[in-house]
């Protein structure tokens, strides 16, 4: 980084690289949603295990791209800030994949 705070060379890529980084994981959060909602098709219950896990994760898919909407738009500045660190949206995001995870595979455990 130069000292007037704008990003150079390969460091230019920083804020493209973030961005593509949040939208995997958004993707592979609605990917993950919809197999669970087509899981939940022809369950015996209406609101199965199966159907909440799905909703769940599209509720967190939004909240992922949220956040990296926030944090590409923050990279992108001229001046970008010098408390870079985002610890805890990582870790909150970290988190909660580790739970959607935990949550899919007991529904897959589950009988259907």
């Amino acid at each position: 980084m130069t000292s007037g705070g704008s990003f150079t060379g390969r460091r230019a890529l920083q804020p493209e690289r973030t961005a593509l980084a949040w939208q995997r994981t958004t993707l592979g959060l609605l990917a993950n949603g919809g197999l669970f909602a087509l899981r939940s098709v022809g369950a015996p219950e209406p609101l199965g295990p199966s159907l909440i896990l799905a909703v769940a994760l599209l509720a967190l898919s939004f909240v992922v791209a949220v956040f990296g909407w926030r944090r590409e738009r923050v990279l992108a500045r001229d001046a970008v800030p010098n408390d870079l660190a985002a610890s805890r949206e990582v870790a909150v995001i970290g988190a909660l994949v580790v739970a959607a995870c935990a949550g899919g595979t007991v529904v897959l455990l589950l009988p259907t």
